[in-house]
């Protein structure tokens, strides 16, 4: 004969563990959904009226020197693209975001090699660890291409 109390014990381990299944599940759903919803953020962003503003002058900026990059490039245009980059940078650094995903968004190698000589000034004259995430995205990327670059060759 079948004790009532261990069919209720069965369907309470049975309970506990279709409840352990459908929390993982959901936590892979919301771990996918923030992920979605950063990306979703990052290409409003990079989509913004006054962000495509910066990157055009970005791209018809002088960057030989400091003093040539804020001739040619406004200021506020020059600080939204560092920032931007070093946030971005600061997220796959601090393993936030695939360190993969954001070198495949972003041009961190090339927007570094033309800033570099404005946001080492920058750097100087009010933090020494200003934009260094950024740098440090840039050279981690330049070392992953060569490294990629000596593996095809």
């Amino acid at each position: 004969m079948v004790d009532i109390l261990q069919v209720l014990e069965g369907a309470a381990y049975v309970g506990f563990i279709a409840g352990a299944i459908f929390a993982v599940l959901e936590l892979r759903t919301i771990s996918k959904d923030r992920k979605t919803d950063l990306l979703v953020h990052i290409a409003e962003h990079w989509s913004s009226r006054e962000f495509v503003e910066a990157i055009a002058s970005y791209a018809e900026g002088d960057f030989h020197s400091a003093e040539t990059a804020e001739k040619t490039c406004p200021r506020v245009h020059l600080m939204m693209m560092s920032e931007y980059f070093d946030s971005m940078a600061t997220l796959a650094r601090k393993k936030a975001v695939s360190f993969d995903l954001m070198a495949g968004l972003l041009d961190f190698e090339g927007v570094w090699g033309r800033m570099k000589p404005w946001c080492l000034h920058m750097r100087e004259k009010t933090n020494p660890s200003e934009f260094k995430d950024f740098e440090w995205m840039a050279n981690e990327c330049r070392k992953r291409r060569l490294a990629k670059e000596m593996r095809v060759s």
